[in-house]
């Protein structure tokens, strides 16, 4: 195994593996330059560019068990966290908003975090009980209590209903806070053997 440095995160490679990076909706146009996934001579990314190829779409549909969610926190995060990984474990389209320029999507992950995806509240009727995170104890009508760590949950991503590009994300399914990709940047990680 290899370790690597990403835009001031440490990564593990192993030889065997190539990532795919899909670029952010103003890197595929050329309109941004951006750190986090820059490959130019003495970018972040550019020790791993022997692993590293870059599609010309990002669509959340093209999204897949094994595919690796990156998120970068521009706007800041309690705790001071700097961004989030999250490894896909299936995508299904869930409407949401009811834009109809817009598509939601419902994307199970398995990540560590200190925040369960969703607000756990003891009512039978919320719908944080369709989209459990593993991090949560107790059943609809009781007490609950969120833990921290592993886990798996339910990320909500909206995506432009022509390109299928992200425009930003919920936490949870009853989470109130959208988070764009102006302040939370996404990109999507492929790792192929």
């Amino acid at each position: 195994m290899r370790m690597k440095r990403l835009a001031g995160s440490l990564f593990t490679v192993s030889a065997a593996l190539a990532l795919t990076v899909l670029p952010t909706t103003a890197q595929a146009a050329g309109t941004e330059d951006d750190a986090f996934t820059d490959t130019s001579v003495g970018g972040a990314l550019e020790d791993m560019s022997d692993h590293i190829t870059r599609p010309s779409a990002q669509r959340v549909q093209d999204l897949h068990a094994g595919s690796i969610i990156a998120v970068k926190y521009l706007d800041g995060s309690e705790g001071g966290a700097t961004g989030h990984m999250m490894t896909v474990e299936s995508v299904a389209p869930f409407e949401r908003d009811g834009n109809r320029a817009t598509q939601e999507y419902a994307v199970t992950v398995a990540d560590s975090t200190s925040n369960p995806h969703g607000v756990a509240l003891s009512s039978k009727a919320s719908p944080h009980w369709a989209f459990r995170d593993t991090r949560v104890e107790g059943s609809p009508g009781l007490t609950t209590k969120e833990w921290s760590g592993a886990g798996r949950g339910t990320v909500f991503i909206q995506a432009d209903a022509t390109t299928g590009k992200p425009t930003g994300y919920w936490w949870g399914r009853n989470e109130a806070a959208f988070n764009t990709v102006a302040d939370r940047p996404m990109v999507f990680v492929d790792v192929t053997r």
